[in-house]
């Protein structure tokens, strides 16, 4: 008797969850289109990346000066840690927008 109430609570489940695909299959899902009159934005997520761009590499070139300076020291893990840290913002910098991009669907 217990062998046949879980047969048939799985095929309930069956069906609700092939009932459930049906209903999922006819959600449209339209392409995004951007609005008129928001063209600037894009332009603005542009210079938004290319500073970005110049900050990280700015920040890089500052850690190996500071690399160089503090290797005559003897303190050379310095300027290395900075020179990490620019590569890892390049590298989000980079992702974000194309992350969005993704998720957007452009």
């Amino acid at each position: 008797m217990h062998i046949a109430s879980l047969a048939a609570a799985a095929t309930h489940l069956a069906v609700r969850a092939q009932n459930a695909a049906v209903v999922l299959a006819d959600i449209p899902n339209p392409a995004p289109t951007q609005p008129p009159g928001t063209s600037g934005i894009v332009t603005l997520m542009g210079w938004l990346k290319w500073g970005g761009f110049i900050a990280c590499g700015v920040g890089i070139i500052i850690s190996i000066i500071l690399w160089v300076i503090h290797s005559r020291r003897g303190d050379d893990d310095e300027g290395i840690s900075g020179i990490g840290k620019g590569l890892i913002a390049v590298v989000i910098v980079g992702a974000a927008f194309g992350l969005v991009g993704t998720l957007a669907g452009m």
